[in-house]
């Protein structure tokens, strides 16, 4: 008797904490998600507030060092697959608009040593694309990074123009006349 009594307790316990997880978790989960929202809102409607940052050669910048330019801040990483498939398309993105887009590129990487050997395989155009080692996650919880890659499209106003999460084909037709209609769009203005 005594036996069944303690394993009833044991099992209402178990399903007790489960429910108190999944209540605590939907609730953490919820409140992350209206600070993204909130973070949105506040890129798209005042733009994104002037930040400094050091590059993994010891420069320090501004964001608003590069007003007149669209900024795609990037978070990353070397061991994600998904970061290595898109990096060839950005940098031809670059390639084709040489004096108009600029790569903010924040790695989340664990050591510096895996930054330098993942850019050595590339050819990175050093003019355009900025490498950050966000070692200390700073600038990826201001940014409320949630998986990787992801990236924010900063127009020449500094207010958000998309927000991607996931690899991008940032070289495709397509994503080339997205850019090309912003920077026409600025042109005009």
């Amino acid at each position: 008797m005594k036996k069944h009594i303690i394993l009833i307790l044991f099992v209402l316990t178990t399903i007790g904490l489960g429910i108190s997880w999944y209540y605590l978790k939907n609730y953490i989960d919820e409140s992350n998600t209206a600070q993204h929202l909130d973070l949105l809102e506040e890129l798209e409607t005042t733009g994104a507030e002037n930040f400094k940052f050091t590059d993994i050669y010891g420069e320090t910048y501004e964001l608003y060092d590069f007003k007149d330019k669209i900024v795609i801040i990037n978070f990353w990483a070397s061991w994600c697959d998904p970061c290595i498939k898109e990096f060839p398309s950005m940098i031809n993105l670059l390639e084709k608009f040489p004096e108009d887009v600029m790569i903010i590129a924040f790695s989340m990487d664990y050591t510096r040593d895996d930054i330098d050997s993942f850019l050595k395989a590339f050819k990175v155009p050093e003019d355009q694309f900025i490498v950050v080692w966000d070692e200390d996650k700073t600038y990826s919880k201001s940014f409320k990074v949630e998986a990787l890659p992801e990236s924010y499209i900063i127009g020449k106003d500094q207010k958000l123009i998309r927000k991607i999460a996931g690899a991008e084909e940032w070289d495709t037709p397509d994503a080339l006349l997205f850019f090309q209609s912003f920077l026409n769009k600025d042109k005009t203005k």
